[in-house]
């Protein structure tokens, strides 16, 4: 969502993540009072690309806030993925959040869903930094 004001920023992963809609985001979070961001972004800007990796049943981010994020990315011009694991919680990389307490919160560790959000950052992450960053030719 801070895409338009990150100079070079070229990629984002978001492991189970508060996932808002970016057009409804301050543009700055020092001053919540500022302008929304308003999509489309301006090149290069349009040229960060998100990973999402989300649990299927992280009940702080149900479906439709799942849908209105990706609508928000849609309209700001920034090419995404998301994964979405079964059976994983808020918090599914975490391996403490194993206690009652967690799981009745929310949070689970999920470990296939940890091993396999984790591969698919670093792969992400690999083909994201290997191309030259925005407004600099390939050398």
């Amino acid at each position: 969502a801070r895409a338009k004001t990150a100079h070079g920023l070229r990629g984002v992963v978001s492991f189970h993540g508060s996932l808002d809609n970016p057009a409804t985001l301050p543009a700055s979070p020092a001053s919540p009072a500022s302008p929304p961001l308003l999509p489309p972004l301006e090149p290069p800007a349009a040229q960060v690309q998100a990973l999402i990796l989300h649990g299927n049943d992280d009940p702080f981010n149900p479906p439709e806030r799942l849908a209105e994020c990706m609508a928000g990315l849609d309209a700001a011009g920034i090419a995404f993925d998301v994964h979405v694991y079964s059976g994983a919680k808020h918090a599914f990389t975490r391996p403490e959040k194993t206690k009652p307490a967690d799981l009745a919160g929310g949070f689970g560790y999920h470990p296939r869903a940890a091993a396999r959000s984790w591969a698919a950052a670093t792969a992400f992450l690999a083909q994201v930094l290997e191309r030259p960053p925005p407004g600099r030719p390939p050398q």
